[in-house]
């Protein structure tokens, strides 16, 4: 059985861009996370918080971490993410999939979204 806890489209603001003009004002990025826990993972069992990731925490941690934070590329984003969610969770036996989408990436272009993930499967 697959035990995953799935944070889907958290938006988050940041300055993002390969030239000055997308970097001048924090841009929109959309946040996936997945975490996929062991067979004993407590938390389906005792109902307790306590044995479990608690997402307003994990995103209080993102956030904090974003807040001061430059990039240029999405590949960085969803790395730079993909380590500090591993440090937040702590267990090396969770499996971590985060993935960042770039909304209309190309301003003159219509494309509605460009996306990189970062994964452990």
């Amino acid at each position: 059985m697959i035990r995953q806890l799935s944070i889907s489209h958290y938006e988050a603001h940041l300055i993002l861009g390969n030239d000055e003009h997308e970097r001048r004002t924090r841009r929109p990025v959309i946040i996936n996370i997945n975490l996929r826990f062991p067979d004993d993972f407590p938390a389906c069992g005792d109902d307790n918080i306590e044995g479990t990731v608690c997402y307003c925490s994990l995103l209080n941690f993102i956030e904090k971490n974003l807040e001061d934070k430059k990039f240029w590329l999405i590949e960085r984003v969803a790395e730079y993410l993909y380590e500090i969610v591993s440090e937040y969770v702590g267990r090396s036996n969770v499996l971590k999939k985060i993935e960042v989408i770039k909304p209309h990436p190309i301003s003159d272009k219509s494309l509605e979204s460009s996306s990189f993930v970062c994964s452990d499967w």
